[in-house]
């Protein structure tokens, strides 16, 4: 069994944590949102999402810096003052995603779905 910890990049809590076999951060992080767990200030930068289901995540916050969310599936996230600079979201669904306050320098947008997208209060 292999245990991956999502930690907080403000207090370095942890925030979730999940061990199962052939783990990676894709696969840990795809598990704490389909749980409901909010993800606000983790620690994501440099990871590598591409494909990944993060609908309905609760992303406020966070640190995505560097992060490949190719083809990653955002619709409805939460990311709210979350950081995207030099991100990679070639492809990704970003329908009805909070994007209020997010960090974007240098992300790659290229051929992302941006479907009513939109900025609101963010809520934990």
């Amino acid at each position: 069994m292999n245990k991956i910890q999502i930690m907080d990049n403000i207090h370095g809590r942890v925030l979730f944590e999940y061990a199962c076999e052939d783990n990676n951060i894709k696969k840990t992080l795809e598990k704490a949102v389909s749980q409901d767990v909010c993800l606000a200030f983790a620690d994501l930068s440099g990871t590598d999402l591409q494909n990944a289901n993060l609908a309905n995540a609760r992303l406020l916050y966070a640190n995505l810096s560097w992060s490949n969310l190719s083809r990653a599936n955002l619709s409805n996230a939460s990311l709210y003052e979350a950081n995207l600079d030099d991100a990679k979201l070639t492809r990704a669904q970003l329908v009805s995603a909070n994007l209020c306050r997010a960090s974007l320098q240098g992300v790659d947008l290229i051929c992302a779905n941006l479907t009513k997208a939109n900025c609101y209060k963010a809520d934990f």
